[in-house]
């Protein structure tokens, strides 16, 4: 590959590792407003890649607001990711192109042959004549489907049909490795493999894990398995049923084990073991860690689209945070509350609602229910704009957690069709089985909103809990609905029947033109209204 000699290099983030370069100087550089105050004029280190494969991670914060939750890397072709580091403009043209679904993480390429350089610790330094959008391929389109499990690295269709997602899909086996990690100076964390097989696994009887609400999560449809699947990896590589023990040639608290050289040894530390490339036979693969001493205001953090999470200290034994980083893999994105922030809805696992090793009953929001694909055969369309001033229709749901106990199959998941890329999602928030644990708007109707039309990554926003507890009330009204000027949509609970088996919720959908419903009973009780005046 040849490199372009630039005769001026301009790293436009602070460097706290400088690149390898012999005999180079320090100067300011005029024209880029928001660049470093430390730039260097040398000569970059060329990538060893043509291109790398853009990934996304997001942290999740022990804090909120206390971190940039999103990090972006760039994996070459040693399956190892390395940070990418550009002006403000230029990371913030990233991000937002990952926002807008124009970097699809897992997929999408940055060609390194042009105004990229190399830095000391391998981090990814983009020249001040780098251009986000002409230097990244978007890649194939961001929809998701079963693969063969292993294939080369830069052949992951991780998304290819729209009912299924995640590395290696979302139906069927799912391998998953577990690789506790020990850094050179004997630091680890204090639980032995078998315990931590039980945490994640429920190997030796630990009732509430990742696989056990994963499982259950998808009605059976997906089997979480410890381990290689009988892929061919000698068992004697497991310390205990699904994890690997490996050691580290780094300090944990040493300044140069940034979270990225910490991940990196542990996969190459794997991959010699096993002599593949990662995720290799595995669909996932989660790392644990003593805990971070350098940048670490997060508990945990996953790729998005993708097949790696990381936890620090006792992270990992929490089943909401597991299930939540395994949501990234499997390309789903934050929940926002009724405040606006990134993780408040607290009805669904991506809101990052519970941190305890024994509570973890709980799925995901309406919009990531109808994303996941697990109920497609559940599912229903409303469609608003199709009707008339005085357009409305009813509809009865049950909760995801009985979906299991309906003969009836009502829908589970409502799709309120825009007819644009942002669409409201309906569902009936029964608090039972496996939702028990659930922390927000027990039983009540939820509304929620999200982009990408319900099935590609997309930040998601509860936007109303309705029912007679509700202190919203029964009513939630969707102005300019489709951004129709003075369509105004209407989403009424008129019912919820928590006595029948299973609970039952009924919707009227309408416009604020057609009649209000009827009054119903109201959790099988009639109530009487004495009206007074003052005559």
């Amino acid at each position: 590959m040849k490199f372009p000699c630039l005769p001026y290099w301009l790293v436009a983030t602070p460097l706290t590792s400088p690149m390898v370069v012999a005999g180079a100087s320090t100067r300011r550089l005029r024209g880029n407003a928001d660049a470093s105050k430390n730039v260097v004029d040398r000569k970059p280190t060329p990538p060893k890649d043509e291109d790398c494969i853009v990934q996304v991670a997001a942290l999740l914060e022990i804090e909120p607001g206390t971190i940039d939750e999103l990090k972006i890397d760039c994996q070459g072709s040693d399956g190892l990711f390395q940070p990418v580091k550009g002006s403000l403009t230029q990371m913030a043209a990233m991000k937002k192109m990952f926002a807008d679904g124009e970097i699809l993480p897992g997929k999408s390429r940055m060609n390194l042959s042009k105004n990229v350089g190399v830095g000391r610790d391998k981090e990814i330094i983009l020249g001040a004549g780098f251009n986000p959008k002409t230097s990244i391929r978007k890649g194939p389109p961001e929809h998701v489907g079963n693969r063969p499990r292993t294939r080369p690295l830069f052949d992951r269709d991780l998304q290819t049909n729209p009912t299924d997602y995640g590395h290696g899909g979302l139906q069927g086996d799912k391998p998953i490795l577990v690789v506790k990690v020990t850094d050179a100076g004997g630091l680890a964390r204090p639980e032995t493999p078998a315990q931590i097989s039980d945490d994640i696994f429920g190997t030796y009887g630990d009732t509430a894990n990742l696989k056990s609400q994963l499982e259950a999560c998808s009605m059976g449809k997906l089997n979480i398995i410890p381990g290689d699947n009988n892929a061919g990896v000698d068992q004697s590589a497991y310390a205990a049923t699904g994890v690997m023990d490996v050691t580290i040639p780094l300090n944990l608290p040493d300044p140069t084990a940034t979270n990225n050289a910490v991940m990196n040894a542990v996969t190459t530390e794997v991959q010699n073991r096993l002599g593949v490339t990662l995720p290799g036979p595995y669909d996932q693969v989660i790392y644990v860690l003593e805990r971070c001493y350098n940048s670490c205001a997060w508990a945990a953090y996953a790729y998005f689209n993708s097949w790696i999470s990381v936890y620090q200290m006792d992270y990992y034994k929490y089943v909401g945070v597991q299930v939540h980083e395994l949501g990234h893999n499997f390309n789903l994105a934050h929940s926002g509350g009724l405040d606006g922030a990134v993780y408040t809805d607290h009805t669904g696992m991506m809101g990052n609602p519970l941190y305890s090793d024994d509570v973890g009953k709980m799925c995901f929001n309406a919009a990531k229910s109808w994303q996941i694909g697990w109920y497609d055969d559940r599912k229903q369309v409303v469609s608003p704009l199709s009707g008339g001033a005085n357009w409305q229709q009813s509809v009865t749901m049950v909760g995801i957690a009985d979906y299991l106990n309906d003969a009836v199959s009502h829908p589970v998941v409502i799709k309120l069709e825009t007819n644009t890329a942002q669409d409201y999602f309906v569902a009936f928030n029964r608090a039972i089985g496996v939702n028990a644990d659930n922390v927000e708007a027990d039983d009540m109707v939820t509304v929620v909103q999200t982009g990408g039309h319900g099935v590609y990554r997309s930040q998601s926003y509860l936007r109303a809990k309705l029912g007679p507890s509700s202190p919203m009330g029964q009513i939630y009204t969707i102005t300019d609905f489709g951004g129709v000027a003075g369509k105004d949509i209407v989403v009424e609970v008129t019912s919820i029947d928590l006595q029948s088996d299973p609970a039952t919720a009924t919707i009227l959908f309408r416009t604020d033109q057609a009649p209000t419903a009827a009054p119903t009973m109201c959790n099988g009780n009639y109530f009487k209204v004495d009206i007074l005046t003052d005559s």
